[in-house]
């Protein structure tokens, strides 16, 4: 195997260890999330979007899994799964975020500890919501990174050399 195929499965490796993980912090702090808003007895209200966002997340980590685990002769499947299984996921998070911008209210979204809160569940609910929408947008922007980071260095190891994969 040469340099540029380990580099590319090192980047694999850590890319579907942020995905992996970033999926599985999304589904618990959702989770949590449903939890603590119906413990408010209606003080805050979930919206329809935070089931289909936590079904979104079971099905699209199942799925994930399941087709980059099959083999194909021209993983054409895989491709054509990674992008509309993409574009599919960034429609629910745009969604997400629209629809429940405004769940909490005038309670501003770092949740400081200064604002005068009607409970400390409320402020928990807060804080598990403001890390949930974080995670939801940050791991997307660390893959997108990841992938940028790997393009430049395989452009600048290849740069003006003949057959620069071929070593």
């Amino acid at each position: 195997m040469n340099i540029f195929a380990k580099v590319g499965v090192c980047f694999f490796v850590i890319i579907f260890f942020v995905l992996s993980l970033a999926g599985l912090a999304s589904f618990s702090l959702e989770v949590a999330k449903i939890a603590l808003f119906n413990q408010t007895h209606g003080e805050l209200k979930l919206h329809p979007m935070d089931y289909v966002y936590l079904t979104a997340l079971v099905l699209g980590t199942g799925g994930f899994y399941c087709c980059h685990s099959a083999k194909s002769e021209d993983n054409k499947n895989n491709y054509s799964f990674g992008i509309s299984g993409t574009l599919i996921s960034l429609t629910i998070m745009i969604l997400y975020t629209v629809f429940t911008k405004d769940e909490m209210g005038d309670i501003p979204f770092f949740c400081p500890a200064s604002y005068p809160y009607s409970s400390q569940l409320i402020r928990t609910a807060c804080q598990v919501r403001a890390a949930n929408l974080l995670i939801m947008w940050l791991a997307p922007a660390v893959t997108l990174f990841i992938i940028i980071a790997a393009l430049i260095i395989s452009f600048c190891c290849c740069f003006d050399k003949e057959n620069c994969c071929a070593a």
